[in-house]
């Protein structure tokens, strides 16, 4: 029993995936441990199901518990643990066989404090994503612990995937009450006591994505929790002297992601105050500790700082707080190159000359705008696909010359809705919907809409319409209508 490991699994009306993931643990080639099952107030099916897995090995116990949360359920198990290991497994995931001994070898040659695993994060259609992975096993030591929880993604914020001896864990608990980041701030307080880890190569562990999970919740009210969190570990003085800027860089590369999925998140800004008095607290602490962080790093903040609303706006495209699944034109630009030839090709439904160019012939404008709605396109795609900042500034100049362009000619045409080879012959009045999907090809004669019919409960609505179409002068195309290719609208 020297080398006993408490398996704590807490479980929340996970119905029968308790069973697999149960089995799982069961089949492990380290046959030394007990299994922990806290069931903290799940329905009846849930707490069943608990009972009857617990039939199956005298190793499995359950512990029935009123609601509390899943940090009081971790905390129920590692007082009732009778291992001199703790590892954590959530109830809907599952375990490869050799994780515990793979674990346990690690631990017992190394005389470690903590052993870490990669995982796989795996989809409902049996793909699977290797996350924090390094190619081989390493050893750190003393202040190198912190450092790399810091400063790397090598250690993930998870409990789950790690095996702890029970000396290094003494008297911390998880933060009852937290509901996102509860797990990091137990890691940190363990690694900041740890005097050797050990990460492992391979992964062992394999988490199964869940739409319902935390994280992917759309209540912003719980994020808070991993903003306050991981500000209370910048603000801890105990790891100042040896960490103090490897604390800046986790701070700023934590708060950023965070105000990122908060401006995604929050579409109907009801935490719209809350997230301001984040973003203050969050400038104030950091104030002129930047000077060491990577320049995207600092361009980032300075957007956030000076320019909030073009951050907000580049979060909510890159997050997908802008939503356009159902656009039919997506640009497939990779490369400028790419984008060059596109606008060799459109520029030719635009002939005109120097004369054209002098005496304002509404062509050079009409061929102006459709260039600026390219790049635009080109820029908010590079957007969606990368984390830099510089292709939000771009994309956000692009918008606006073609915003101010637009009310001048009296065009409104938004991004990702026409496929390539769109003319406008006469501009004026004319008015498209972002929800619209049109073809390549399509011709506009001027003084023409293209979207919803006005209603509350049909902004979306609008028409899906074909390659070759011309809209002739004056006529609109409104509401959920599709329209076949090759078709002439007369004029009105």
């Amino acid at each position: 029993m020297n080398d006993l490991i408490s398996i704590i699994i807490p479980v929340y009306n996970a119905g029968k995936t308790i069973d697999s993931c149960i089995e799982s643990v069961l089949k492990s080639t380290y046959s030394d441990f007990e299994i922990l099952i806290i069931d903290d107030g799940s329905n009846a099916e849930t707490a069943d199901e608990c009972d009857k897995v617990a039939l199956k090995d005298q190793r499995v116990k359950v512990i029935h518990q009123e609601n509390g949360g899943v940090s009081k359920a971790r905390n129920c198990g590692i007082e009732n643990a009778t291992g001199k290991f703790i590892t954590f497994v959530d109830a809907d995931d599952t375990v490869d066989s050799d994780l515990l001994a793979c674990m346990m070898s690690a631990m017992q040659r190394e005389q470690a404090d903590v052993v870490i695993t990669g995982h796989r994060e795996c989809y409902d259609d049996g793909s699977f994503k290797e996350c924090f992975c390094s190619k081989k096993e390493s050893v750190k030591h003393g202040t190198e612990i912190l450092s790399e929880f810091f400063t790397t993604n090598n250690i993930s914020w998870t409990v789950w995937a790690k095996l702890y001896t029970r000396s290094i864990i003494g008297d911390v608990r998880f933060q009852v009450g937290k509901r996102i980041a509860e797990d990091m701030y137990f890691n940190y307080e363990i690694l900041k006591k740890a005097k050797t880890i050990v990460e492992c190569g391979s992964p062992k562990y394999n988490y199964i994505k869940q739409d319902e999970s935390a994280m992917a919740s759309s209540d912003c009210s719980r994020f808070f929790d991993s903003f306050y969190l991981t500000k209370a570990v910048f603000d801890d003085i105990e790891t100042n002297e040896n960490h103090r800027t490897d604390k800046v860089f986790f701070y700023v590369r934590s708060g950023l992601f965070f105000f990122r999925m908060m401006y995604a998140k929050d579409r109907n800004k009801e935490a719209a105050e809350d997230i301001r008095n984040a973003r203050r607290a969050f400038l104030d602490s950091i104030q002129d500790n930047t000077t060491a962080l990577p320049r995207r790093m600092r361009l980032e903040l300075f957007l956030l700082k000076y320019c909030e609303p073009l951050y907000r706006q580049q979060a909510k495209i890159y997050w997908g707080g802008v939503q356009e699944e159902n656009v039919k034109y997506e640009p497939t630009i990779d490369s400028y190159a790419q984008l060059r030839k596109l606008l060799n090709r459109e520029k030719k439904n635009y002939p005109n000359n120097w004369f054209d160019n002098i005496s304002c012939n509404q062509r050079v404008y009409n061929w102006r705008f459709i260039k600026l709605l390219r790049k635009c396109e080109y820029y908010r795609s590079k957007t969606r696909k990368s984390k830099n900042p510089l292709w939000m500034v771009l994309y956000w100049i692009a918008r606006t010359h073609k915003n101010h362009l637009g009310v001048f000619i009296g065009v409104e045409i938004p991004e990702n809705v026409f496929g390539e080879g769109l003319i406008i012959h006469h501009n004026g009045s004319i008015v498209v919907n972002g929800s619209s999907k049109v073809g390549k090809n399509c011709q506009l004669h001027g003084d023409n809409c293209i979207g919803n019919v006005g209603k509350s409960d049909s902004l979306t609505d609008c028409p899906q319409i074909g390659n070759n179409v011309e809209i002739g002068v004056g006529a609109k195309v409104l509401g959920g209508i599709t329209i076949a290719d090759n078709i002439k609208i007369g004029a009105n």
